[in-house]
Parts: C-alpha cells; sequence; structure tokens
C-alpha cells in the first residue's frame, strides 16, 4: 500500500496534458479502500495538516473538503458503502456458484459410472430396482437448488444488513489491515510510514479465566520469539475489548513490527502493561490522553492561603539576606556568611512541623553542600541499588502465564524506594524514583522513565489488589537527571493506568553560591512543598488502607490465592464491629475490600539469555531486561 503524503504528492495529468488535483475525499477513500467513515475522515484531515503539502494547496483542499461535508458527505458514504456491500456479495456468489458447479459435476459423474456400472455388469433390472435408482437420481438431483438456495440467502443477509460472518472484511467498521490504525507520531503520522507487506489477519484470542488480557496475544508472541520459537503476529484484536484497548492493540503491534531487537522496544511494552503514557510521545495521540494528561497536573499551593503567603514572605526575606541590595542593584553581589546567620536564626525560632521549617531544612541543606562542594553533579551512577518487591512479583506472574526466559526472576533496581512504616517494618512500598547522571544523554533519560512507570504500576496494582482506590490515591513520581527534577502522576483511568506530567516545567537545584539568587526567586520551593504534601496524603491513604486489609489466618488480603469470587459477605456482627466472639477478630477486616487485578500484566523485556552472560556481553541502559 502506498503512503498516503506520496500519493498526494504525485503529478496527475488530464487529457490535453494540463496537471489537475487529484486529491480528494472521495478518491482518497477509492485509494485506501477505508471502510470506516470516522476513521476515513480522521485520516484525510492527517493528510492536509501534513506539513510537507504547500500552505496555498493546504488550504484549498481543507475549503473544499468543508464544503463536501456540509453537502456531499452522507451521499457520497452510502453509495461507497453499497459498492463495497454490492461487490462483497458478488465475491460470496461467484464462490458459492464455483462450489455448486463442482458439486453437480461430480453428482454428475457419479450418476454416470453407477449406470455405466448397472449397463454392463448388472442383470436386466426390476421394476423395484427401475424406481430406486429412479429416486436416488431425484435425492442427487435435489442437493442442488439446496446449495444454491444457501448461497441467495447469505447474498440476501449481505444486502440486507443481516449480521455478517467475522472474516467479511467490512464487519466491525476497521480496516485492521489499513498501516495507519494506532499512529502515535504526533509530528507528522505519515513520515515514513510504508508498509507494502500483506497483513497477517491472525485473531489474538485471550484466554479463559481471571488473568485474560486484551494484549495475551502480543505478550505470547514476544515470549515465543524471546525463546527462539516459531510465532505469528497475532494483527487483529480480539472481539469483545473495549475501544481503548483496540487503540493500544493496533499501536503496539505497530511498535513491535518495526525492526529492531524486542528488548528495545520499551513502548510496546509499556502499551502491553496497560498504561497510557503521555510523558513519551508514543502515549499522547489515544483517545483518553488529554484527559491523562489534564488529571495528571500536580494542585499547586492556594496563592491567597497562609501557607503560601508565609512561604513566599520566608523566600523575600532570605533572598534580602543573600543580597541585601537587591532592590536597588540587582547586579550585587551575594552575602553567603549573611545568608547562613539568617537560616540559623530563623531554625533556632520557627515551630516544627510546619511548612516554613521544611524549607529552612532544605535551604540549610544546600548551603551546607555548596559549601563542602558535595552539591555538584554527579558524573556517574550510584552504586548499591535498592531491589522492588512489586516489580519481581509482577514478573513472576507474567512468566508464570508466558514462560520463563531466564535463568532467575528478581525485582527491579531502583535508585529511591519510598516506603511506609507497616507491622514495625519499612518494606512496604509505595513508589520509586529515578535518576540519572549529568551525562546521561536524553534518550537514555527516555528508557528510564518507561522502565519506572512500569516499575510503579506493578507497585499501584499491588496496593489496589490490596484495596486502595487508585483512581482517587495515587504517587506523584519524581525523576531526576543530575540537579534537575520533573514529575509525573500514576493513577487508574477507566482500564487502564495512566501517566502525565505533573508540572509544565521541571525544577533545578543550585550547585553553587551564585546560583541561590534564582532557586529563592523561583517557584522551586512551593512546587516542593506541593508534591511533598501531595505524597504525604498518598502514604496516609496506603496506611488506613493496609491497617484494615492485614494477612490473616483464613487468606490473604490480595485475594489471588483462590479462584473463588471475592463477595466480602460477612455476619451483621462482623460489620457492626459488635461481635463477642473472638474468633471473628481474627478474620480479614472488610473495610476496604480487597479487590482482583483488572490487567495482571506488567511485561519487562524477555530475553533470551542468562542474566549473568548478558551482562558480560551486552549492556543495556535499563539494566535487567527492563
Amino acid at each position: 500500500m502506498a503512503n498516503p503524503i506520496v500519493w498526494a504528492q504525485e503529478s496527475h495529468k488530464n487529457e490535453s496534458g494540463k496537471i489537475v488535483e487529484h486529491v480528494s475525499f472521495g478518491s482518497f477513500v477509492k485509494k485506501f479502500k477505508l471502510k470506516n467513515k470516522d476513521h476515513a475522515i480522521k485520516r484525510y484531515q492527517d493528510l492536509l495538516n501534513s506539513k510537507l503539502l504547500l500552505a496555498k494547496r493546504q488550504k484549498r483542499l481543507q475549503q473544499a473538503f468543508e464544503q463536501f461535508q456540509t453537502s456531499r458527505l452522507p451521499a457520497f458514504w452510502a453509495s461507497w458503502v453499497q459498492a463495497g456491500v454490492l461487490q462483497d456479495t458478488q465475491k460470496n456468489l461467484d464462490v458459492n456458484a464455483k462450489i455448486i458447479s463442482k458439486k453437480t459435476a461430480i453428482l454428475a459423474q457419479n450418476a454416470s459410472l453407477h449406470e455405466s456400472e448397472t449397463s454392463f455388469a448388472a442383470p436386466e433390472p426390476t421394476q423395484a430396482s427401475t424406481t430406486s435408482a429412479t429416486e436416488a437420481t431425484t435425492s442427487a438431483t435435489e442437493a442442488t437448488p439446496n446449495e444454491a438456495e444457501l448461497g441467495l440467502v447469505e447474498a440476501l443477509n449481505l444486502i440486507y444488513g443481516q449480521p455478517l460472518d467475522e472474516s467479511d472484511s467490512w464487519t466491525g467498521m476497521v480496516d485492521e489491515s489499513d498501516p495507519w490504525t494506532g499512529m502515535v507520531d504526533e509530528s507528522d503520522p505519515w513520515t515514513g510510514i510504508i508498509d507494502d507487506e500483506e497483513p497477517d489477519l491472525t485473531i489474538a484470542a485471550p484466554p479463559s479465566g481471571n488473568k485474560s488480557s486484551p494484549f495475551y496475544g502480543l505478550i505470547n508472541y514476544m515470549f515465543q520469539k524471546a525463546k527462539g520459537k516459531s510465532a505469528t503476529l497475532p494483527t487483529m484484536a480480539p472481539s469483545g475489548i473495549s475501544p481503548l484497548h483496540q487503540e493500544m492493540y493496533m499501536a503496539a503491534l505497530q511498535e513491535l513490527r518495526r525492526p529492531g531487537p524486542m528488548f528495545n522496544k520499551k513502548d510496546a511494552l509499556v502499551i502491553l502493561s496497560t498504561i497510557v503514557n503521555t510523558v513519551a510521545r508514543s502515549g499522547r495521540s489515544f483517545s483518553i490522553s488529554k484527559d491523562v494528561r489534564k488529571g495528571s497536573l500536580l494542585s499547586g499551593l492556594d496563592p491567597q492561603s497562609d501557607i503560601y503567603l508565609s512561604v513566599k514572605d520566608l523566600l523575600r526575606e532570605l533572598l534580602v539576606a543573600l543580597h541585601p541590595q537587591i532592590d536597588h542593584d540587582r547586579h550585587c553581589p551575594p552575602q553567603f556568611g549573611n545568608l547562613k546567620k539568617c537560616v540559623w536564626k530563623l531554625l533556632s525560632s520557627t515551630p516544627e512541623n510546619t511548612a516554613n521549617y521544611s524549607v529552612l531544612q532544605v535551604v540549610n541543606q544546600l548551603i551546607l553542600y555548596i559549601e563542602l562542594g558535595i552539591f555538584e553533579d554527579p558524573t556517574s551512577e550510584q552504586v548499591g541499588e535498592l531491589i522492588c518487591k512489586p516489580s519481581g512479583d509482577a514478573r513472576q506472574r507474567t512468566e508464570d502465564a508466558f514462560g520463563s526466559t531466564t535463568s532467575t526472576t528478581s525485582g527491579r533496581k531502583v535508585d529511591l524506594s519510598i516506603r511506609i512504616r507497616v507491622e514495625n517494618k519499612w518494606k512496604t512500598e509505595i513508589a520509586i524514583f529515578e535518576f540519572k547522571s549529568s551525562k546521561s544523554t536524553d534518550e537514555t533519560c527516555k528508557k528510564q522513565q518507561k522502565k519506572s512507570v512500569r516499575i510503579n504500576a506493578a507497585i499501584l496494582l499491588d496496593l489496589e489488589s490490596r484495596g486502595l482506590d487508585i483512581s482517587q490515591s495515587f504517587p506523584i513520581i519524581a525523576e531526576g537527571r543530575a540537579l534537575t527534577m520533573d514529575f509525573y502522576t500514576l493513577r487508574r483511568y477507566q482500564d487502564v493506568l495512566g501517566a502525565g506530567k505533573s508540572t509544565s516545567k521541571g525544577i533545578s537545584l543550585p550547585s553553587q553560591v551564585d546560583e541561590l539568587k534564582a532557586f529563592l526567586q523561583s517557584n522551586t520551593v512551593v512546587t516542593l512543598l506541593s508534591f511533598k504534601d501531595h505524597l504525604r496524603r498518598f502514604a496516609v491513604d496506603v496506611k488506613d488502607v493496609l491497617a484494615m486489609s492485614a494477612r490473616t489466618s483464613f487468606g490473604n488480603s490480595s485475594g489471588e490465592d483462590t479462584g473463588d469470587e471475592d463477595t466480602d459477605e460477612s455476619t451483621g456482627e462482623d460489620a457492626g464491629g459488635t461481635g463477642d466472639n473472638e474468633g471473628t477478630r481474627n478474620a480479614r477486616a472488610i473495610t476496604p475490600p480487597p479487590k482482583k487485578r483488572p490487567n495482571p500484566y506488567i511485561v519487562y523485556s524477555p530475553s533470551r539469555q542468562n542474566k549473568k552472560q548478558r551482562h558480560v556481553g551486552f549492556v543495556d541502559d535499563d539494566e535487567d531486561d527492563d
């Protein structure tokens, strides 16, 4: 199939040799055989918006298309659909005619052989045998009209809109073989997309059971390929999945079709983990992407609140201490010693557990690091990273379903693990943060974020299975690069997890005295306070949930060890807390009830190599097949 932009840039001439405009909505639909009206309009609009078309031509085509939509579109589309139905009907009739012709020929041949047999080898027929032969011939000839009638019924079903066979290309109203389905490149959806291969119409049917996934076929394909086995890429999404999952399926399919090793296809791994990651370009073209980006923004401090005004006054006081003449000369030199004295004085007089005290602690730490030369850009990665347990559990769950591809299964290594104290142990993770050095490339940082979002998804799904409503309680996650930080939010939207930037801009910490003025004048401190307050509230929500869903003698909190439905039915005594029976106090608390995971697989790159061997022969930026 040709590229639409290539087709649009072709030169078409009439009989007199004059160049004529060949691009129109009708010619576009017929050229690429599009069968869904909304899909066709969107793709044609994308073509008109392409930067590769001249501006004057774009304007002319856009005006013509707008007039076409208001006057001729309904009639054209009805005619186009009817033509397609008639074409398919003719194909079905042709096929049925060939089948009938072949069966009739076979019946005639059999009758001829039977007649020859009776003429040369059999005695003279009696009246009874003649009657029997006549009945057999009649029976054979009656089969032909039945076959023809069957073909005619199928044709009528096609014409009058009766339920069609799933193999019919018009069923579902979306041409899955169209290579533009699921495009996610926002810059120009037509650039570099040429697919001349005949699509493989293999349907990915998820398995039965509570661990089914709309992307089961694609995940299974990845694992089979990683094991060196023959596998067919299923290009048709399974029936019955949501429209959003269909979008994600086609986008993941597009990523898997790209050349290159499987472990480098991080965008596909994120999508197959049922995550819409709008931080990356590949997650910004889904129908839900705008809602995800909007719902991810961090709620800042109210500019009219006492906390905000108090913090701003404090930052002003510290700025004047650092630059006493700043109101008269913004280029005045800093007085570093004066700032230190001011901070120490205020620390001794400011009440603890206040926003101002937290700000003073941060500034005091910055002063110490700057003075000692510690707070300079790190140039190498830190060693001794922690292991994230929920990521290991998620990987084990996936490999239990699709087969192990490595000698061992362990959790992912992380830079900073945010934990809360539960049952007197600091083992419960609520988020992880990742940091890269100043030497890291943009590509490495993008890959790191795609690793981070899957690990945090594993943590969040684990908390959801224990009763947390992750559409209302969710973390804001920090991603660092040297002394700069960005933030993104991860939460549930419908049947997917969505990740989006929490702030429009990142923040930066000072590494020397000359950078302190800009730091105190910026909104960095306010952003950090908002981030801290959100994470504190999230931690409290998690603690409240886990306090009521601890592991008990009659089962576990996640409800995943049995196949029974989690009805959480209880007696009146349990619900009211008034029962006198001591044994009822050991039963799992009913508020909040545990939940079964709606999307159980967090996908990491499957590898055919043993991890130890891989670390010797290959170094991946993500480490451990992420």
